[in-house]
């Protein structure tokens, strides 16, 4: 790998691997954290914040019966089918 910045997991992991043992498990550490923790996932905490107004709404309309559940393939169908994939 070049000196370049990583591109790619494989770029990364080739870089981890010439870290000392203490060093990957403390970076193993902070990525675990990071998915541990649902608001990292996104680019900010503005955006985080609407996800989490957005999915509180969905949930309130499907306990109040007011969404429709549809199975993922028929969905997949129906957008197959409006763009003509």
């Amino acid at each position: 790998m070049s000196e370049s910045k990583p591109k790619t997991a494989q770029d990364v992991y080739e870089v981890v691997c010439q870290l000392s043992p203490d060093e990957r498990e403390k970076l193993s550490c902070m990525l675990k954290q990071g998915l541990d923790n649902p608001d990292s996932w996104y680019a900010t905490p503005e955006i985080a914040q609407a996800w989490n107004k957005e999915i509180r709404r969905r949930l309130k309309l499907r306990a109040e019966g007011k969404s429709k559940d549809v199975p993922g393939e028929e969905f997949l169908a129906q957008l197959r089918e409006k763009y003509s994939l």
